[in-house]
């Protein structure tokens, strides 16, 4: 398929550069970027976001659920970024080598080229990193330059994009801080009258021939299998078919409240068991907020928990594992006893120690049992009694 590729300027939004794909002598023009859409009406079009201002960066997240996954991954990358993540998009990519692949960009920027499109009745196939553009085989590294950037791609979803003065000190850098330095590197060098010195045998430099400007390369080798679609979430673009069916929304709607009416007693068991789940949640994040009083934004605790034991104990797994278990058993039966609470938490040789405040010393025995006939050994220690107040420790361990 032919595609009418926009770049916009990585320093000047409003401007572009842009071409059509898949014709003989295809013409690069530039421009402002309304011009650009306007060109291309017609047209599949992509957007090539400047590398510039895109951040390719993974996560050790392990979430199945994309859904659950879109709203971890914001914080689990928090530290890494400089900007707020309530600005910043996150757009999913493959998994590499046992990590998420992660593009990173400002909301404010791709709403700006999204809003522009929209302004012309374009609807984008997809907004790509330009330097995922270039071509890719695994175990080499691509790099292409013209006279005033250049782009290195490192990876399959990973790359960078600098200056072409910064070029052969940067790509040393990342060759030196590699963890497996690729067996070639690939050349263009499009438009550029200046030489790339190489002093390395290995890994070996393949110097490959570029007749056109650097967009023009990239128009002819992108792969949109092969590349992180910007266009993911809240951007996501939505399909002819469900464009054809918006003239039915008003008997879709009908229909829809028929059916909730059929089967009002489902939905009001749904809405009590939402209201159970939600206080487990509000309990889990008071949990967290005592565990880690540091803590600033919580919005999930248990991957949270999970990101916040690893940096304490070096990533191990089986400790924290064991700990999420002790609680998570322990917090049920702690949640179906309103009258008591929890005063303190201490995980240690892989046993959690609980302080807990309750309205007698019996009442804190009957704590004790539960907790056994949840399958948690447990023993009631330092229980006291004061101004009509028991406190005592629960001891809890896995049987």
């Amino acid at each position: 398929m032919n595609y009418f590729l926009i770049q916009p300027s990585a320093d000047d939004s409003g401007q572009a550069s842009w071409l059509l794909t898949g014709t003989a002598n295809a013409a690069l023009q530039h421009g402002t970027l309304d011009a650009a859409i306007e060109a291309a009406a017609g047209h599949p079009v992509i957007l090539l976001a400047p590398a510039e201002n895109v951040v390719l960066t993974t996560s050790e997240l392990q979430i199945r659920q994309k859904a659950k996954l879109r709203k971890a991954i914001p914080y689990a990358l928090e530290e890494q970024l400089a900007g707020d993540v309530d600005e910043l998009h996150f757009a999913l990519g493959p998994v590499e080598t046992g990590r998420q692949t992660v593009a990173v960009i400002e909301h404010k920027l791709l709403r700006q080229w999204l809003e522009a499109c929209n302004r012309h009745q374009v609807v984008p196939r997809a907004v790509v990193p330009d330097v995922l553009a270039l071509p890719w085989q695994e175990g080499d590294w691509f790099v292409a330059c013209d006279q005033q950037r250049a782009l290195v791609r490192t990876g399959a979803a990973s790359g960078y994009a600098c200056d072409r003065g910064n070029l052969a000190i940067l790509l040393q850098a990342s060759l030196d801080s590699a963890a497996e330095p690729p067996a070639n590197v690939h050349l263009w060098q499009c438009g550029d009258s200046g030489t790339l010195a190489w002093p390395h045998e290995q890994p070996r430099l393949l110097r490959h021939r570029c007749d056109g400007d650097l967009l023009q390369l990239l128009a002819e080798s992108i792969d949109l299998n092969n590349a992180i679609n910007l266009l993911q979430g809240d951007y996501s673009v939505q399909t002819d078919l469900v464009k054809s069916l918006k003239p039915w929304r008003w008997a879709a709607g009908l229909a829809l409240l028929l059916f909730g009416l059929a089967y009002t007693g489902k939905v009001i068991e749904r809405n009590q068991l939402a209201s159970q789940q939600q206080a487990l949640q509000q309990q889990a994040e008071q949990i967290y907020r005592q565990t880690f009083p540091d803590a600033r934004k919580v919005v999930n605790p248990r991957v949270q928990m999970e990101q916040r034991l690893k940096q304490l104990r070096g990533g191990g797994e089986s400790s924290e594992d064991r700990f999420l278990e002790l609680l998570a058993t322990s917090s049920k039966v702690l949640s179906a006893n309103k009258d008591s609470r929890v005063e303190s938490i201490r995980y240690r040789n892989k046993r959690l120690d609980l302080k807990i405040s309750a309205a007698s010393l019996s009442k804190l025995d009957s704590l004790k049992n539960q907790m056994m006939q949840a399958g948690l050994d447990t023993e009631l220690t330092n229980a006291d009694s004061a101004q009509g107040k028991a406190v005592g420790n629960l001891r809890i361990k896995q049987r």
